[in-house]
């Protein structure tokens, strides 16, 4: 087991992203905010110094975040909320940070 030389952000979807899916006319199942939360996209960044230099970090980010996890449930950017700010990525998305991450597999990353 090796300690890889990232942080990460897990990003923890509130509310207001569970109602956006509901409203969906193609939904015919509610989702709750317990089913989203049982497997939240993470995130790596740079391995920082805290997290106040990774949430400063992480703000150039938030609106691609945005358009990766609306996409996670309706790939058509029609079906989007149009005016996307950082705003309501914070009305929408809770950040948690996480600073020690270790690789549990002998086989190399792959990236895409």
């Amino acid at each position: 087991m090796k300690m890889v030389n990232r942080n990460s952000f897990v990003v923890k979807p509130k509310q207001p992203y569970v109602d956006w899916i509901n409203a969906q006319p193609d939904q015919d199942t509610p989702v709750s905010l317990a089913e989203i939360h049982r497997d939240c996209t993470t995130y790596l960044i740079p391995e920082m110094i805290g997290e106040e230099d990774a949430q400063e970090y992480i703000q150039a980010f938030k609106l691609e975040i945005f358009a990766i996890e609306l996409d996670s449930w309706y790939r058509d950017p029609k079906t989007w909320p149009k005016k996307r700010t950082l705003a309501m990525f914070d009305d929408w998305f809770d950040l948690e940070f996480h600073s020690m991450i270790f690789d549990l597999e002998k086989k190399p990353i792959f990236k895409e």
